[in-house]
């Protein structure tokens, strides 16, 4: 019998190195029955991935667990153009200037929460 990934077994989830040395030396783009999903286990191969998304989407999910409700509606699991207008979405929300009104409330709000343990030294 040859070998077998099951990444939702036991030994996958106590020690999964031994089969990922085996996945990169003989297997490096390997079908998991169990998991219902291609294992990439070069480095390589996982760059390019990332960078193809035209071939490799995320649009069913980017997760063995993906939930339905997520795959496909949240910055992670969508590919460009939705992708691209989240992800700028997002950064405006982190950019310096959005985020320099919530330094005097964030900074007032942690010594409200720490100063009792300050003054009974806990």
């Amino acid at each position: 019998m040859g070998f077998e990934f099951d990444p939702y077994s036991y030994s996958a989830a106590e020690n999964p190195f031994p089969d990922y040395k085996i996945l990169r030396d003989e297997h490096p783009c390997y079908w998991s029955e169990n998991g219902q999903a291609w294992c990439l286990s070069r480095y390589d191969d996982i760059v390019f991935a990332g960078k193809n998304w035209e071939i490799f989407s995320s649009a069913k999910g980017n997760s063995l667990n993906d939930s339905p409700q997520r795959a496909g509606r949240t910055v992670g699991t969508c590919d460009p153009p939705k992708h691209d207008h989240l992800r700028s979405l997002i950064n405006m929300a982190f950019m310096r200037k959005n985020l320099g009104a919530l330094i005097e409330p964030v900074r007032e709000a942690t010594r409200v929460r720490l100063s009792p343990l300050l003054t009974t030294g806990k």
